[in-house]
Formats: structure tokens, C-alpha cells, sequence
């Protein structure tokens, strides 16, 4: 049985012509007669532990796409340095009104 909304890599287990949300709890037929050991669940995720079987052998597996599985490329340029603090804004004022007096 599974449910949720957006999914969008066959994360309800329904088959990539499947569903891809569902307000109601519906039937995994793929898993249909097999024997699931343990099942864990997560705010995106849903795992499932199933003894191996011919059938669970001819699932089809999620390979991520090649490019999702880089390492983001370093940070090009001086970045993430300390800057000195802004004064407040009526610090700024007072120095402004400073300046004005000591023409």
C-alpha cells in the first residue's frame, strides 16, 4: 500500500507509467505476493525490505541521472571573507549631523 503527492522519480512504487501521486492508499502490484521483512519511512522517502525473489529480481531499478551525482564545483574568486559591520543607521546619522557642524 502506498500514498503521497509529487512524486516524481516512482517514488510510490506504482511503475514508470504509474501514478504519480495518490490521495488514497493504493496497492503496489508490483510487490504483489512478496514478502516484505521491514518497512521504513521518512519525510521523502519509503523503504522497503523484501526477500529476494525472481519477481523482486525483475524490478526495475532507479539510476539516478550522471550529472546528480557530481560534486558541486568549487567556488571560483575570494568569497565568504569577513566584512567589517555597517554602524546603525543612527550612528550614521550622528556623524553625518557631525560633519555638518564642524563647517
Amino acid at each position: 500500500i502506498s500514498w503521497g503527492s509529487s512524486a516524481i522519480c516512482g517514488e510510490l512504487g506504482f511503475g514508470v507509467g504509474g501514478k504519480k501521486s495518490s490521495a488514497r492508499p493504493d496497492k503496489v502490484n508490483s510487490l504483489e505476493g512478496e514478502v516484505v521483512a521491514q518497512v521504513r519511512c521518512g519525510l521523502a522517502n519509503t523503504l522497503m525490505l523484501v526477500e529476494r525473489s525472481p519477481t523482486v529480481d525483475a524490478l526495475p531499478e532507479w539510476i539516478p541521472p550522471e550529472d546528480a551525482t557530481k560534486a558541486p564545483a568549487e567556488p571560483k574568486g575570494k568569497a565568504g571573507g569577513k566584512r567589517k559591520a555597517e554602524p546603525p543607521a543612527a550612528a550614521k546619522k550622528g556623524k553625518a549631523a557631525a560633519k555638518k557642524g564642524k563647517k
